[in-house]
């Protein structure tokens, strides 16, 4: 029996030390926060005075309220979440891609000027004699305008003068029963080279075939007769006005044989 009413006082008295603890803990936390209020109310001009008045619990209640949030850390991540460059970069080239490539489609469309080789064949169904290459900077640094036509004859070697002959060989070819006496070479607009190409392909034709007429029908700008060094006083507007008879219209190259 003593044992056990020992016991009963060692857990009795155990039992008043922790609840001793429990209330002095209760206690000293009112004050802690009290004494911590004050310190901020000190630092924010706020009077605290005495706890029993009604005035300064409001303050206090304010001050709590003030004090009450505190920023531990700061978010932060280990990358930008917008915005997603890659993504858009990849997007914008395709978008520019299917853009560019629909608007070249449709600008193709549109054009309906005849440009290619098969341009011609298939929309004109006509057989193309030759092609004509743009005279090169090499001919043109070694004489002015005038003396570069006509360069079947000045320049022989050239891609232009094998061009001019190779459109010679191809009209003679046309028909071989009956070959063409009279050609026309015209074109749509001025400087498309039609006094070029009727000038060269005619000293091409002089060369081979004989002799030639060439016959300068632009009656408004006329050029033929200065790459020749011709005189102009009489021609085909007074021939067809009958202000001058054939044989002074006629007039001969003095430097390609068989061409007047």
């Amino acid at each position: 029996v003593q044992v056990i009413v020992e016991e009963n006082l060692k857990m009795f008295a155990s039992g008043l030390r922790t609840a001793s603890e429990a209330m002095e803990k209760q206690i000293l936390s009112p004050l802690e926060e009290l004494s911590r209020l004050k310190a901020g109310s000190e630092s924010s001009g706020i009077d605290l005075g005495s706890t029993d008045d009604e005035e300064p619990e409001g303050q206090l209640w304010q001050a709590s309220q003030l004090n009450n949030v505190r920023v531990m850390d700061y978010a932060k991540t280990s990358f930008p979440i917008k915005p997603p460059k890659k993504q858009n970069a990849a997007l914008g080239l395709l978008v520019g891609i299917f853009l560019g490539g629909g608007l070249a489609f449709f600008l193709e469309y549109l054009d309906t000027s005849i440009r290619t080789i098969e341009d011609i064949e298939k929309y004109l169904s006509w057989p193309v004699l030759s092609i004509v290459p743009r005279f090169d900077q090499t001919l043109k640094g070694k004489a002015s305008d005038s003396e570069i036509q006509p360069v079947v004859s000045k320049f022989p070697k050239s891609a232009s003068a094998e061009a001019y002959r190779t459109l010679r060989t191809n009209i003679q070819l046309a028909d071989l029963d009956n070959p063409p006496k009279f050609l026309v070479v015209t074109s749509a607009i001025p400087l498309e080279g039609k006094s070029t190409t009727a000038l060269n392909l005619a000293v091409a034709l002089a060369q081979k075939e004989g002799k030639v007429l060439l016959v300068d029908a632009d009656l408004r700008k006329s050029t033929i007769h200065k790459l020749l060094h011709l005189d102009n006083s009489s021609g085909l507007a007074d021939l067809i006005l009958n202000h001058s008879h054939l044989a002074a219209s006629v007039k001969q190259s003095k430097n390609i044989d068989n061409l007047w």
